[in-house]
């Protein structure tokens, strides 16, 4: 898998945010760095896509995704992930969660998030293809920064699954208004 991408947008070489949305990350690999503990990550980003269908039709639904993902005191990820997906004549919302320890998606796709020094790492399987989402904190776990690409593997196209179970070809996809925010808590709590 190369992963490949460019800053400002996404081409079919490199793009992902749709399918990054409807899930996340599983358990770390690495401890989480203690500045992360009890806190909780904010990410938003949308993605504007054309998608070819099953039928052969094409589709430019714009997907708007936030995921909030809590470090627990133990350095445990839990993650909420919501996308809302707006085309011509409808739109779609669906909300997905992660305990830790999810390392496999509903559909038994491969899906990871550890942590890399300073860095977080989220890589998701999509049925061709892959998406990763890196999220980069400031010297005292207080900021961030995000960036989120997709890779194709051998040429083949990438494939991911539409908010109405079928699966897609992603033609081309643009990534924009990416942002990541860090507050002190659980943002689960009481839910």
């Amino acid at each position: 898998m190369t992963w490949k991408h460019r800053r400002g947008g996404l081409t079919v070489k490199a793009f992902g945010p749709a399918v990054v949305a409807s899930v996340l990350f599983a358990e770390g690999c690495l401890a989480a760095p203690a500045g992360l503990t009890n806190k909780t990550i904010v990410l938003s980003w949308s993605v504007a896509s054309v998608q070819r269908l099953p039928d052969g039709r094409v589709v430019n639904p714009l997907v708007d995704i936030e995921q909030t993902i809590y470090v627990s005191s133990a350095g445990r990820l839990f993650a909420r992930t919501t996308k809302t997906a707006t085309g011509r004549k409808s739109q779609r919302s669906e909300t997905g969660e992660m305990a830790p320890g999810d390392e496999k998606t509903p559909d038994g796709l491969s899906r990871q998030l550890r942590f890399a020094g300073r860095r977080l790492i989220g890589d998701l399987e999509y049925h061709s293809g892959a998406g990763r989402v890196t999220i980069d904190f400031g010297p005292d776990f207080r900021s961030c920064t995000m960036n989120v690409v997709f890779g194709r593997s051998g040429g083949a196209p990438i494939r991911w699954k539409g908010m109405d179970g079928t699966i897609r070809e992603v033609i081309s996809a643009k990534v924009a208004s990416q942002t990541c925010s860090i507050r002190e808590g659980n943002a689960f709590a009481g839910n």
